[in-house]
């Protein structure tokens, strides 16, 4: 059964096939998506890819120490619909101060509210006027709490 947020990536402009998505994946990244209950469609429309080369990691902004490879690619949308920033997921992360860094953020990046484009249209407008307690109640009501939003917080 496909659910109204999937159905709405399905019939976004920046959605495309299945087939081209898992061209953009690896295989562990495929699954790794899989298992975190993120759909094709999601997956696809959000821009979801792996990224093989560190070369790529550095023109996005990302620093030598974070240019880890393979990665997942994880586009941050902000609210006026395009690419705030990126954040990358390492197959083999980073120590820092004893921890893996498991999602490595652009340094020096501001925290972006993360809007994925088939969503934008609903909540923004409301955005600029309402307070937090309206999100929460938003994303709630339309059962994309945890799903559809997230707060990036940026070094």
């Amino acid at each position: 059964m496909v659910s109204g947020l999937e159905a709405d990536y399905a019939q976004s402009d920046l959605g495309f096939g299945r087939s081209q998505l898992f061209d953009q994946l690896l295989p562990q990244h495929a699954a790794l998506l899989t298992a975190s209950a993120i759909s094709d469609a999601v997956a696809a429309a959000r821009g979801y890819r792996s990224v093989t080369e560190k070369v790529e990691l550095r023109s996005l902004g990302f620093s030598q120490n974070q240019a880890r490879v393979p990665a997942l690619l994880l586009p941050v949308w902000d609210v006026t619909g395009k690419i705030a920033l990126y954040q990358a997921r390492p197959d083999e992360p980073r120590v820092e101060k004893g921890k893996p860094v498991k999602y490595e953020t652009l340094a020096g990046s501001r925290m972006t509210l993360d809007v994925p484009p088939s969503v934008r249209g609903r909540l923004v407008p409301h955005a600029a006027t309402s307070g937090s307690e309206w999100w929460t109640s938003a994303l709630m009501r339309q059962g994309l709490a945890g799903r559809a939003f997230r707060l990036c917080q940026r070094r």
